[in-house]
């Protein structure tokens, strides 16, 4: 009788441990939209001191234009930067002043583990994008003319806890001008769940059945 009873209360203990385990290491998924209309996005375009609508000159490329701007602006890229003088940014392009007219956009946001990442964008004329503060590659556009849309793969760029993602978009002069930009992250998080009472108590029961079983054995 106290053999079988031993034996019932290891097995209760070894079910309640094996869900304590499960319930600590059980996972929560997640997505962030970084769509254009998604919210959180800021733009310098209509923030008094950071009006990028001042003639540049026609510059080569977009790695030039906007020059004044970043000059006083150090670090507008990255999580640091303070851009509470930013304005929400609605969708739509900054009419220019027949020169380039360089744009820029920021959003940060909190994930977990990531475990996925999509960013598309379409400028008239030129881009350039960085999360964290490193260049996308497939999403860097200095052609100097309109020549469709771009898409990546940003999971490698993406890190667990705080993101921003920084564009610098670009119209040459004369023409039209247009911005659209669609994406997402995926991320994964895991929760320690607080064990219940009944599932610690059978395991301070299996416990002393053990203790119970080696005494006999002894005797």
């Amino acid at each position: 009788m106290t053999q079988n009873l031993t034996k019932t209360l290891g097995l209760q203990c070894l079910c309640a441990l094996t869900l304590l385990a499960g319930a600590s290491t059980a996972a929560n998924a997640g997505t962030v939209s970084l769509d254009m209309n998604s919210g959180g996005w800021v733009s310098n375009y209509d923030a008094t001191s950071l009006d990028p609508r001042n003639h540049y000159g026609q510059m080569p490329s977009i790695e030039t234009s906007g020059a004044a701007f970043e000059a006083a602006n150090p670090g507008w890229r990255t999580l640091g930067y303070n851009d509470s003088a930013w304005s929400a940014y609605s969708g739509g392009w900054v009419p220019g002043d027949g020169s380039r007219s360089p744009m820029y956009l920021r959003k940060s946001f909190t994930i977990g583990t990531p475990t996925a990442g999509s960013f598309y964008l379409e400028v008239d004329d030129d881009s350039q994008v960085w999360i964290n503060n490193v260049l996308v590659p497939a999403l860097d556009d200095h052609s100097n003319s309109y020549n469709g849309g771009h898409s990546a793969d940003i999971s490698s760029f993406l890190q667990a806890g705080n993101n921003v993602i920084a564009i610098k978009a670009d119209n040459t002069p004369g023409g039209g001008y247009y911005i659209g930009f669609s994406g997402s992250v995926s991320f994964s998080e895991r929760q320690n769940n607080v064990p219940e009472p009944v599932s610690l108590a059978l395991v301070g029961l299996g416990l002393v059945a053990a203790g119970v079983a080696k005494r006999k054995q002894r005797g």
